[in-house]
């Protein structure tokens, strides 16, 4: 159990309003006295994340997560408690000194934060300071980017000399070790050395929501056979292309203010949009559009708007992403760009107006996605009629709802001549096969991680028992004596998550500090399923108005006698189950042991079960 000081877990928080640094990640909205948001943890289309801003508490209903500052961080970094408490330290200005030296410890993470954000202010300065960055100024004017666009996205260049950056960032003192780490540099072929990974490009920081820069794009000037016209930083502890947006950090007010996002392919798109008044846009990282985009954007968002090149490929990424999108439990439409151009090209052509409107025009998703196989078959042949109808009601049965399906059915079967009835016989037997194979194969995997069903650790008397415990003083003492009482007796009442939390309240109290939640959860930091179930206690507990101390400890010995019940008849339950385990082995002497234990336990909870209960919930 890691016990960290209350003093500076507390002056962290103090200076770090949970609400806030939850709305960095995510989209919240107030919802009585707490505030609500489609939880990060698991997939979902309608909020159960609950933050409470009396309590500085998070709790989802929907998967059992939950926490306080710390415990967010962790999970949405993927970083343990101290690395969590360093990050949190760092934003709040609050120091941190290691046991040995009273230095800041660093982060792996936060050194590649900060050797990344060392690479953005070097390319950042090549190119509006250098000689060498002429070229990519000039580069930028003839594209119509404003000083004030270049200075918003943090564009660079990278120089063409092979060891710059390398030779900068080994002056400041980052080892070459760590460049690797980070994607900067790359090793010779031969062994002997090392290389800038990016040379003679213009450079596009990637960032995350909170600003900080995790990997980079870089665009060659004059394309070249065998050189990629674009290079993304590779894999790194920060850095996942299928995970980020590009735009996504400058986009972020305008996304949750307008609730919908303009999704396009290039960083030059989301550059010119962003500048010619579009805000709330944002682009894939030359990659067709993942789940993990979407769950980020969902996050953010309610509705999004597709805007990809209209050619082969930006149309074939176009269908791909329809589907990921939709699952995501986002409502989707697709704007019509040009044929053969991209958006910043209609938008220079046309204007900021006539873009928006445009936009304003896009088709909902199930519109374009039958005028798409409108095109795709010859609908004048009986055999195009055929295969549009089989791939068209596919589409309805996966993707529309009941009113839906009878618009498009009567829509479509006045286009084409085609008989309702037919149509909707022919859904019918779409529907009735996917309904059978989904019953052959709906059998539930309860044993991974990834299932959001958790097993209950408390009984519903205990877990009641943990709620009065922290709401009220007084009610540990009788709780810590029971505790105790049963210890001595050879028995034990609670269950071992139960008695880890009364260990850590004991803790507490000898230290000279109240029984809170959070000093609770900075306790028991260890253990995570503990602090989801404390977490869900406190959020319950609020629904509660004020108790009499009379009603306090009527409820108290309620909950203490059904759990002293509950415990007693399980371990009559496991000696009834070992008796006759030792009858079969002819273990008489043993047998005798557990029949005069079991008579113990059975008199026991007995004379319980004549006590007279005070309070039923």
């Amino acid at each position: 159990m890691a016990i960290h000081s209350a003093k500076t877990t507390d002056q962290i928080k103090n200076r770090c309003d949970l609400v806030e640094l939850i709305g960095e990640y995510l989209r919240l909205e107030k919802k009585g006295n707490n505030y609500v948001a489609l939880c990060p943890f698991h997939q979902e289309k309608t909020p159960s994340f609950s933050v409470s801003p009396d309590k500085q508490l998070y709790y989802c209903f929907g998967c059992g997560e939950g926490g306080d500052h710390f415990k967010f961080v962790m999970k949405m970094e993927n970083l343990t408690f101290p690395d969590a408490m360093e990050l949190l330290a760092r934003k709040t200005g609050v120091t941190l000194p290691d046991k040995n030296n009273n230095k800041t410890k660093e982060s792996i993470t936060e050194k590649l934060f900060e050797l990344n954000d060392l690479a953005m202010r070097y390319f950042h300065y090549v190119l509006q300071s250098t000689k060498e960055g002429q070229k990519a100024r000039d580069y930028l004017k003839n594209r119509g980017f404003t000083l004030s666009s270049i200075e918003e996205f943090k564009l660079g260049f990278a120089p063409s000399e092979w060891d710059a950056f390398l030779e900068v960032a080994n002056k400041k003192g980052y080892s070459r070790e760590l460049m690797l780490k980070g994607g900067l540099i790359a090793s010779r072929s031969d062994g002997r050395g090392h290389y800038d990974r990016f040379r003679n490009r213009l450079m596009f920081p990637i960032m995350d929501l909170r600003g900080r820069v995790v990997g980079f794009g870089g665009r060659v000037l004059q394309e070249a056979p065998g050189t990629p016209k674009y290079l993304n930083s590779p894999e790194t502890p920060l850095f996942d292309k299928g995970r980020y947006l590009y735009g996504i950090y400058q986009a972020k007010d305008a996304l949750r203010q307008q609730r919908e996002a303009l999704i396009v392919e290039g960083y030059t798109d989301v550059i010119a949009l962003y500048q010619g008044g579009v805000r709330n846009v944002v682009a894939t990282l030359g990659t067709a559009l993942t789940p993990m985009q979407a769950k980020q954007l969902r996050q953010q968002v309610e509705k999004a708007i597709m805007a990809f090149d209209a050619d082969d490929g930006g149309r074939s990424a176009t269908l791909r992403g329809l589907n990921i999108l939709i699952n995501s439990g986002l409502k989707i439409k697709v704007a019509e760009i040009p044929q053969g151009k991209d958006p910043d090209t209609v938008l220079k052509e046309i204007g900021a107006k006539a873009f928006q409107e445009l936009i304003g025009k896009a088709l909902p998703f199930l519109d374009y996605q039958i005028k798409q196989l409108k095109e795709k078959y010859h609908l004048d042949t009986a055999e195009g009629k055929n295969q549009f109808g089989r791939e068209f009601l596919v589409l309805l049965n996966n993707f529309a709802g009941d009113l839906e399906k009878e618009h498009y059915i009567k829509q479509v079967a006045e286009e084409l001549a085609i008989s309702e009835e037919v149509l909707r016989l022919e859904l019918k037997k779409i529907r009735d096969k996917k309904r059978s194979s989904e019953k052959k194969s709906n059998n539930l995997n309860i044993n991974g991680k990834n299932n959001i069903i958790r097993e209950h650790v408390f009984n519903p008397a205990e877990e009641f028992l943990l709620k009065l415990l922290l709401c009220y003083e007084g009610v540990f003492e009788r709780i810590d004596e029971l505790e105790r009482t049963s210890r001595k007796d050879g028995l034990q009442f609670f269950s071992k998550e139960m008695q880890k939390i009364i260990e850590a309240c004991r803790i507490l109290r000898e230290n000279g500090e109240n029984v809170r939640v959070a000093s609770l959860l900075n306790c028991i930091d260890e253990e995570e399923l503990i602090q989801n179930y404390l977490t869900r206690a406190a959020f319950a507990a609020q629904q509660w108005g004020e108790l009499s101390e009379e009603e306090v400890r009527k409820m108290t010995d309620d909950c203490i006698r059904k759990v002293k019940k509950t415990s007693l008849k399980n371990r009559r339950s496991n000696i009834e189950a070992e008796i006759k385990k030792r009858e079969q082995s002819g273990d008489s002497q043993k047998v005798k042991e557990l029949l005069y234990e079991w008579e113990k336990l059975n008199l026991a909870e007995r004379e319980l079960g004549l006590e007279k209960e005070g309070w039923t919930w």
